[in-house]
């Protein structure tokens, strides 16, 4: 019940400084940009990631690519996890739809999984899709919500820093 609280609770400071911050400079996904994201995991473990994107297109139909990098470690029930891998994003651009600092995106990811001191046996590869918004509050600050079953699946919260 808690975790639902605290959730729900993130999501609405999100949705409220959607709502009513100033819009921001640029697009915030274009070939040759860089975004870290670093923050929280919330689901069945805590589990803190980290994840650079860089912009690799042009524009392709409403759009850009971003090719990530993403890790994350997983603490549940005195185990401990990693999660590593790559991630391509498509980031949408419609012209005036998302405003300049919102950056919606989908994303799949190929991801390496190793629980620490757990015998059971398991895949240590699997895929990972996602959606993701980044909202950047300051030119080169903002917020990241990233919904899937990617890198730490289930709900990611976090800071967001255009390099």
């Amino acid at each position: 019940m808690r975790k639902i609280f605290i959730i729900l609770t993130l999501a609405l400071t999100l949705a409220l400084t959607l709502a009513f911050a100033q819009p921001g400079e640029a697009q915030v996904m274009r070939k040759g940009a860089t975004v870290l994201d670093i923050g929280l995991g919330l689901n069945y473990a805590i589990s803190p990631f980290l994840r650079i994107e860089h912009g690799i297109t042009d524009k392709i139909g409403p759009g850009y690519l971003g090719l990530a990098g993403a890790v994350s470690l997983s603490f549940w029930r005195g185990f401990t996890a990693v999660s590593i891998g790559p991630e391509l994003n498509y980031h949408f651009d419609f012209g005036t739809f998302p405003p300049r600092n919102l950056d919606l995106y989908l994303g799949v990811g190929l991801y390496y999984y190793n629980w620490f001191g757990n015998d059971v046996p398991y895949s240590p590869f699997y895929p990972g899709f996602h959606i993701g918004a980044r909202y950047f509050f300051e030119n080169n600050l903002g917020v990241t919500l990233i919904l899937g079953g990617g890198l730490s699946a289930g709900v990611q919260l976090g800071l967001c820093f255009r390099l």
